[in-house]
């Protein structure tokens, strides 16, 4: 029972730094109510989007299972369309048209809401499990998971800067 708790406790986790992060471009989009568009530096970010875990996929050895390669590199594309996909319109219907704070959204807060929170979560089951890590890797891992909490912190100023940057009403065409 106890294990059970915890792991529900290790999935909520990353759902709670997502929300931090995302929900108030969520309440914006739903309330201005801008039309969608797309730029070209949102595409550049899809490709972004994909890269992270792709990297983590062929980093990983698979013992020559090049289908299980290929899976996993389909699912990685999917998953970052979807994210990406629903991220960059509600950016474009909470009203974000300056490029430069839409680049800090797309390549900042969207990594940090969905891969960082993950990361956070398995750096730190990584440092409760009671496997005898070395010390350097306690401190390395110490130092990712300050390095990511600072990122996700960061992430959820900036799309709160993002929001009190905009207009609340939408252009006139």
């Amino acid at each position: 029972m106890l294990k059970a708790l915890i792991l529900i406790g290790l999935a909520t986790i990353p759902v709670t730094m997502g929300a931090w992060i995302l929900r108030p471009l969520d309440r914006a989009a739903k309330n201005r109510k801008h039309p969608t568009r797309f730029t070209m530096l949102d595409f550049f970010g899809l490709v972004f989007l994909a890269q992270i875990p792709l990297a983590v996929i062929h980093s990983l050895v698979f013992d020559g299972n090049g289908w299980l390669v290929w899976f996993f590199d389909v699912l990685a594309w999917i998953g970052s369309l979807v994210i990406w996909w629903f991220g960059v319109k509600t950016f474009s219907n909470a009203g974000i048209r300056s490029t430069w704070i839409r680049a800090g959204l797309v390549f900042l807060a969207l990594p940090m809401a969905f891969y960082g929170s993950f990361a956070v979560v398995v750096i730190a089951s990584l440092l409760w499990t009671p496997a005898n890590l070395e010390t350097e890797w306690v401190i390395i891992f110490v130092v990712l998971e300050v390095g990511l909490l600072t990122g996700i912190a960061s992430s959820a100023h900036y799309t709160r800067f993002a929001i009190s940057a905009t207009t609340e009403s939408p252009p006139q065409e």
